[in-house]
């Protein structure tokens, strides 16, 4: 397993100043009491520690996650699954920018990472880079083959795409996309969406959506 650093990530340093902030104010407040006043000093300790020791590191083949409770450790290879989510920050309905959270798992290996991270876009960018390097076999075969592969409850292939029970053919597909933070999938002649999941439950979105509309592609140039 090569040890090379692809990059490491640190904790921004606004959740510590904000925990820094509510903690004094705290304290402020409760002056009088000694021991309150202690507590908050020992948590405010507690809170830049964790900061510091808190970091993600990124190898070609591993994550890892330090922190104060020790270090989690997730193999990045073709059984890994990667989840995404993404939520608008909106300030009197004016967008604020975005909220990421990624999952990386592997069996019953499991990191978890949000923007309180500093640099999570880019970690987000290379986990990609990685996700699809490593399955690079599978979505050959799968395409030369024209065999299916799994993505959660959903199963794309040559043939068309299904989700749980349901199977529609790439024809019967009149639109599909993302909206509100889920995937949804519309078919000819029915109102409305045929069905709607979150992304956040779909494993490996990249290498899906790249399935998903080569066979697209291919329907329409035929």
């Amino acid at each position: 397993m090569s040890r090379r650093i692809i990059a490491q990530y640190r904790q921004t340093f606004i959740l510590r100043a904000m925990a820094t902030a509510v903690l004094l104010f705290i304290a402020f407040l409760c002056s009088e009491q000694r021991a309150i006043v202690g507590l908050c000093f020992c948590l405010l300790m507690l809170v830049w520690i964790w900061g510091f020791k808190e970091k993600i590191i990124l190898y070609p083949n591993q994550l890892q996650k330090q922190s104060l409770f020790g270090t989690q450790v997730v193999n990045l290879n073709a059984k890994t699954e990667y989840f995404y989510k993404f939520t608008q920050i909106r300030v009197q309905g004016v967008n604020a920018g975005q909220h990421t959270y990624i999952t990386v798992k592997n069996g019953n290996q499991s990191i978890k990472a949000n923007s309180n991270i500093k640099n999570i876009e880019d970690l987000y960018t290379k986990l990609i880079q990685i996700e699809v390097q490593n399955l690079e076999p599978q979505i050959q075969k799968a395409l030369q083959e024209r065999s299916s592969l799994s993505f959660g409850v959903m199963k794309v292939s040559a043939t068309g795409l299904a989700y749980k029970n349901k199977m529609l053919t790439y024809a019967e597909i009149t639109d599909f996309g993302i909206e509100n933070g889920s995937f949804f999938v519309k078919k000819q002649g029915v109102n409305g969406n045929f069905f709607k999941i979150p992304i956040a439950a779909i494993p490996n979105m990249t290498t899906f959506f790249m399935i998903l509309d080569h066979y697209i592609q291919e329907k329409l140039a035929a």
